[in-house]
């Protein structure tokens, strides 16, 4: 017997409605229903952000990897040879393009000057080259109203320090 209650007394009438919110089953089943599309759209949009990345740090190694061939001693003009290093650091990503320059500043992020001419006094011209890349990178998963594709850049520029350059 319950303290509070009669021994003839009834307990009071509950409602159909009542009794379903006091109840516990299934509320599992309701609670995955609620979590499980957030988890798993949580998990593809991880998905896509990694393989995104992944991507990007091939474009900027790439570019990396062209500028680092200009400042070689002798191959600071060659902007073919940097390109062609850059290329075959791409991992053959879609849409790839490469570009590279190679120029000359009397300062670091200067103005560029021609490689001929002469800087003022207790200055010396600096050769510089610059590799610039970019690519098309697809997305994993196609979803209505975000982008296909993305398309990450990246520059590189290094001094060519050695006499003649």
């Amino acid at each position: 017997m319950k303290p509070g209650r009669d021994v003839g007394q009834k307990p009071p009438a509950r409602t159909t409605w009542m009794r379903f919110a006091a109840a516990e089953e299934g509320s599992s089943l309701i609670e995955l229903g609620v979590l499980l599309p957030v988890v798993i759209a949580i998990i593809l949009a991880a998905t896509e952000l990694s393989f995104y990345v992944q991507r990007s740090m091939i474009i900027i190694e790439a570019a990396s990897v062209g500028a680092r061939f200009g400042i070689i001693a002798g191959n600071a003009t060659n902007v073919n040879g940097m390109s062609q290093a850059a290329q075959n650091a791409s991992d053959n990503l879609s849409g790839f393009s490469v570009s590279s320059t190679s120029f000359c500043s009397c300062t670091p992020g200067g103005t560029k000057v021609s490689c001929t001419s002469t800087c003022s006094s207790l200055v010396t011209i600096s050769h510089y080259v610059q590799v610039t890349t970019s690519a098309t990178v697809p997305g994993v998963f196609h979803v209505a109203g975000l982008p296909t594709s993305m398309h990450p850049t990246a520059t590189s520029t290094m001094r060519a320090s050695w006499p003649g350059q």
